[in-house]
């Protein structure tokens, strides 16, 4: 969405309110998807690469730019139900369910995807964000984001 420089051009640049939010919401989307992109490629380890970069996507929120596409990316959404069913759809093609050995393993890493979108909703809600050592807590304690975990072994409590 570069290139607009003065007031106004919105209107010489998008002709209609629906042209518009297409194109932020592409921008938004293109974004989340090459940062997603990034996080695979530096993976080297197959087992849990999806969920393990979908957390680090979710999970940098030291990152203003990413929080007011985020933010963006909400309102947009919940706004238009066209816009939420395209970025469900993206999403789901992007990013589908990890391959897991068991039902155990796969409800672990659907949990743990459901609880990096509710990690990113609170830090762009500013309710319960973590600080980053809380949050480098919460990730070691959660067996999120490590495919070393065998199904059926906890992890020891702390004391």
């Amino acid at each position: 969405m570069g290139g607009i420089s003065r007031e106004g051009g919105f209107q010489h640049h998008f002709p209609t309110r629906r042209a518009l939010l297409d194109a932020v919401f592409d921008e938004i989307w293109g974004r989340f998807r090459a940062l997603l992109e990034s996080n695979i490629e530096r993976d080297a380890e197959p087992e849990d690469r999806l969920t393990r970069a979908y957390l680090h996507t979710n999970n940098a929120s030291d990152a203003e730019e990413l929080r007011t596409f985020s933010r963006a990316s909400l309102a947009l959404t919940l706004n238009d139900s066209d816009l939420l069913r395209r970025w469900a759809e993206r999403t789901s093609e992007l990013l589908p369910s990890d391959e897991a050995p068991t039902p155990e393993a796969q409800a672990r890493l659907l949990i743990c995807r459901l609880a990096a979108d509710g990690l990113w909703l609170a830090d762009l809600m500013g309710v319960h964000a973590p600080s980053p050592e809380l949050r480098a807590e919460m990730r070691s304690r959660s067996g999120c984001g490590s495919s070393r975990r065998r199904p059926g072994r906890r992890r020891p409590r702390r004391r």
